[in-house]
């Protein structure tokens, strides 16, 4: 299983300090959780977040986040951006990962984007439309399970302190 996290939720997610996001921090370092990611954009905003990039590139190396096509994020991000004003909505890029990835379970601070993330007309057709976080859901129901996290192992990676 994978979860795309929004760039607001990266902080909160790998603190050390316990939280409503523990168990994705948790799932992530221990569990058989995968973080996805890629494009332009989440790239950019990322090079700004230091701290949290090492331990990124940690997960990375240890396979827990997979390789995406950045050129994909980008074009989807694209078209995205001529159906939704940036007024509107400034996370084009989301969405992107998440129909580039098929991830099906998203994390993100911004209730404004919930609306966005949930609209059916933005996805291509049939695709299977993402759940946002909750500390009610289940990390380990295979009903979140998306191709690009396979194999998912159990590892445990060192936490940030």
């Amino acid at each position: 299983m994978c979860i795309v996290i929004d760039i607001n939720v990266i902080p909160l997610v790998f603190t050390t300090e316990s939280n409503k996001y523990s168990p994705i921090k948790e799932w992530i370092t221990i569990g058989k959780g995968k973080l996805v990611y890629g494009g332009t954009k989440y790239n950019s905003e990322l090079k700004g977040m230091t701290k949290h990039l090492i331990f990124l590139n940690r997960l990375k190396k240890a396979g827990r986040i997979p390789e995406m096509d950045n050129n994909e994020v980008d074009n989807q991000e694209n078209r995205l951006k001529k159906l939704i004003s940036k007024n509107d909505f400034n996370d084009q890029h989301i969405i992107a990962i998440i129909i580039v990835s098929g991830c099906k379970l998203v994390c993100t601070e911004d209730k404004e984007s919930h609306k966005y993330i949930k609209k059916r007309d933005l996805y291509p057709k049939n695709f299977d439309l993402p759940n946002i976080y909750s500390s009610k859901i289940n990390l380990s129901d295979k009903k979140y399970y998306a191709d690009i996290c396979k194999p998912a192992s159990k590892i445990k990676i060192p936490l940030m302190g």
